[in-house]
């Protein structure tokens, strides 16, 4: 979150899957990325967060977070081929280009990705 803090966005932060799925249903147009990781705790894991938003939200954009290699995160079934992934460990200014890259429809193919 400080990392994208410095970067100048406006983040809300939210412990689970659940509560990411509330905050966004309570104020739907007021988000422009969901920023999640791939394992979450709780019962939604990112892809089912994902998943459920898009019911809400069908236009916004996604970005997951995962120390999984594209491929085998696919090749598992945890994404889906063509979700935007940020692989961990990244810093902030490959946090920024891959948010950047999200936000403007130019996200590459999870299968495609490399390490930032």
């Amino acid at each position: 979150m400080r990392m994208l803090d410095a970067l100048g966005y406006r983040v809300q932060s939210v412990t689970n899957g659940a509560d990411a799925l509330d905050a966004i249903e309570r104020g739907a147009e007021s988000f422009d990325l969901l920023l999640t990781d791939v394992v979450l705790p709780g019962e939604l894991n990112g892809p089912a967060l994902a998943e459920r938003v898009r019911g809400v939200r069908p236009g916004l954009k996604i970005l997951f977070a995962s120390g999984y290699t594209g491929d085998a995160t696919v090749v598992h079934g945890l994404l889906e081929q063509g979700a935007a992934l940020l692989h961990k460990p990244f810093t902030a200014a490959g946090l920024a280009g891959r948010i950047r890259e999200v936000l403007d429809g130019r996200a590459a193919l999870t299968s495609n990705l490399e390490s930032t």
